[in-house]
């Protein structure tokens, strides 16, 4: 684990930042959503899918945060009690974080699985993920599970039939499926999602080639003065090895 992954309610964020250096916390210097003291860091996001690196995700999908907050709910972790994410935005979200990340981490698969388990109001998630256009990754997500083994209920076998992957997307997940720890093509599944070919191709680009400021981020240890030439780098690795999928996180 790099760090800890903070939504901080909109409008907070100044103050939040404020308690953070009180605590003895500092922001790197490229990275200003990234706080440390040295053992520990944050992450902090206004909002989940980190639109405000790569601005063209919005064509992609979108959470409104405001509504994130107001349906949260309250839970009870090891005597702890908090609030978190309500179960019908924790299971989109979780899908289209593993699905960006090419599914390359089983912790994803396991907690929808778990969300599964626990239950779900298929009403209230197939209606927020068709406002927030994350039909298909929670299609994929099921897919993945289902394939690995996992238990599917009967609301989500449903999903699936109503919502067939045609022949070219399916054996694009069949790749990321039998490649997991090879690659990063799960952007590249997701930019089905765009209805508007003019808008995939602007989302493609900018995620294969991120702005500089975005770059410098990912490469903490890069001089400055070498941007913007490894952009080109961030292509080859968000499509090959995956080191470039830091910079959608």
């Amino acid at each position: 684990m790099g760090d800890l992954e903070l939504l901080v309610r909109p409008g907070t964020a100044v103050a939040f930042r404020v308690q953070l250096a009180a605590a003895g916390f500092a922001p790197l210097p490229r990275h200003p959503g990234l706080w440390t003291d040295g053992e520990l860091a944050f992450d902090l996001h206004e909002e989940l899918l980190n639109a405000a690196r790569i601005r063209t995700r919005r064509f992609a999908g979108w959470m409104d945060p405001g509504e994130v907050w107001a349906d949260r709910h309250l839970s009870h972790v090891e005597g702890a009690e908090l609030r978190v994410m309500g179960p019908e935005d924790t299971a989109p979200y979780t899908a289209v974080h593993a699905l960006r990340h090419s599914f390359g981490c089983l912790t994803w698969l396991v907690h929808l699985q778990l969300l599964l388990w626990a239950g779900l109001d298929w009403g209230r998630l197939k209606e927020k993920a068709r406002r927030y256009n994350l039909v298909r990754p929670l299609v994929y997500g099921l897919l993945f599970l289902g394939r690995a083994g996992g238990w599917l209920p009967d609301p989500a076998e449903v999903l699936l039939e109503r919502t067939p992957v045609r022949p070219g997307k399916a054996r694009l997940l069949g790749r990321i499926y039998g490649n997991r720890l090879g690659g990063e093509w799960g952007d590249g599944l997701w930019a089905y999602s765009i209805p508007s070919l003019c808008r995939r191709c602007w989302f493609l680009l900018e995620t294969c080639f991120p702005q500089p400021k975005v770059l410098l981020q990912v490469f903490p240890r890069l001089p400055a003065l070498l941007f913007p030439w490894p952009t080109p780098c961030a292509c080859s690795s968000q499509w090959g090895a995956g080191a470039g999928s830091c910079a959608g996180s």
